[in-house]
């Protein structure tokens, strides 16, 4: 955890549970982005409890990406996916050959994950202090559509982990019909059974969400409740999620929502010190997956590019804290759903965590590849005669990952089961 980057302001705990439940609402964090106007400002643009604005790096998108102003994008933007408001119908014939199929594994937790059942932890190695929970779902048993990214969302987040330094042994990893309501209330017993004050860790939730309208779902006393939605259609409430995550208390945690309606699972109770919640949107709002993607939106801006690809390092230090990946992302995401039919999605962050969450382990990797740090210092010259010293090249920052050609944005589909 990285505590000399600047100060985030942050509300008490008592004045952020005092919020009304489904009120969460998030403050627009930096420069708009320099592809395109500034994003349309929404209902939902307080970020409660974050940082003070953190100027953008003037760092140019990559050429031939299109600018997607207000008519623009009404008439080129996908229109994304989101879930069906009405119980699954009975499964299709095709469906229960897939439940059949996933059902056909192995029993237990421990026989369908060893090594994630064994691994232990040693403070004194702090590689084995991260944990991560990463659940992904594109492929669903009952007649709800199909995703086409979250599975890659969760996928290509472990990638970064992995890459900062994380265990194998310590990421859990849910997708498709792996991820039934049994396999993720299991694998949350899993990171508390795992966690404790020496410990960092990762819940990440990607794909479809349930919403109930107009009916307290789970006797919270909320008139509208929202849900996770397993590959299984056993819906874990947002009341329960809050429930089963009470006993995941590390030292930071960080909560990723990828999926409609996000902001809706800030129940009180979730947020609490020591976490970082983020939202891909508020919860009014609905969020959308790119088939030509292969990701949700939110997943592509704010894991593969701007973690992945390096394009949220607001500082420049050679690594990318959650926070400066989730500010880089938000206008992106905003602007480049801006136009569609169920409107724009403007991520929603409530933060928490003393500092900045910082997924690099000291020692271990740095944030992206040639990114030297103290502990990793480049690699001495060979012994020998000294060769003639040359000019030194001016200094030149590090290529960014090129977004790929973009499709047309009428293929965008929600996460919420259509």
């Amino acid at each position: 955890m990285r505590t000399s980057s600047p100060r985030i302001r942050r509300l008490g705990v008592g004045a952020l549970l005092a919020l009304a439940p489904l009120q969460v609402l998030a403050l627009a964090v930096g420069e708009a982005p320099a592809d395109g106007p500034a994003p349309r400002s929404a209902p939902s643009e307080l970020r409660v409890g974050t940082a003070a604005p953190r100027p953008e790096p003037a760092v140019p998108e990559a050429a031939g990406q299109p600018v997607v102003g207000e008519s623009a994008a009404a008439a080129t933007v996908p229109a994304l996916v989101t879930e069906s408001d009405d119980p699954p119908a009975a499964a299709p014939r095709a469906a229960t050959t897939r439940a059949a199929a996933a059902s056909a594994g192995p029993a237990t937790f421990a026989d369908r994950h060893p090594a994630q059942v064994s691994a232990v932890q040693d403070p004194r190695r702090p590689e084995t202090t991260r944990w991560a929970l990463l659940i992904g779902i594109n492929e669903h048993l009952g007649r709800v559509g199909d995703n086409v990214g979250s599975r890659q969302d969760a996928e290509d987040l472990r990638q970064v982990l992995l890459a900062n330094g994380w265990r194998d042994d310590h990421i859990l990893l849910l997708t498709d019909t792996d991820a039934t309501r049994a396999a993720i209330v299991e694998g949350i017993a899993w990171l508390a059974s795992k966690t404790d004050r020496d410990s960092v860790a990762v819940f990440h939730y990607s794909g479809h969400s349930k919403k109930w309208y107009g009916q307290d779902h789970d006797g919270d006393g909320e008139v509208t409740d929202e849900g996770l939605w397993p590959t299984d259609d056993r819906f874990i409430p947002d009341s329960e999620l809050v429930a089963l995550m009470d006993g995941v208390a590390p030292h930071a945690l960080w909560m990723s929502f990828a999926t409609c309606n996000a902001a809706g699972f800030a129940d009180p109770g979730l947020a609490r010190p020591g976490r970082v919640l983020t939202f891909s949107s508020g919860e009014p709002q609905k969020s959308y997956e790119h088939p030509g993607w292969q990701n949700s939106v939110w997943g592509w801006w704010l894991v593969d590019q701007g973690m992945a690809g390096g394009r949220g390092d607001l500082d420049g230090d050679g690594r990318v804290t959650v926070e400066e990946a989730w500010a880089w992302a938000r206008p992106r995401a905003s602007e480049y759903t801006r136009g569609q039919s169920h409107g724009p999605q403007d991520a929603v962050m409530v933060d928490l965590v003393d500092g900045d969450f910082d997924l690099v382990i000291p020692g271990i990797a740095p944030a992206r590849p040639g990114a030297a740090t103290a502990e990793q210092p480049p690699t001495a010259p060979p012994a020998g005669d000294a060769p003639a010293p040359q000019q030194p090249a001016p200094e030149q920052p590090a290529p960014e990952q090129p977004a790929p050609d973009e499709p047309e944005r009428d293929g965008l589909c929600l996460l919420c089961g259509g």
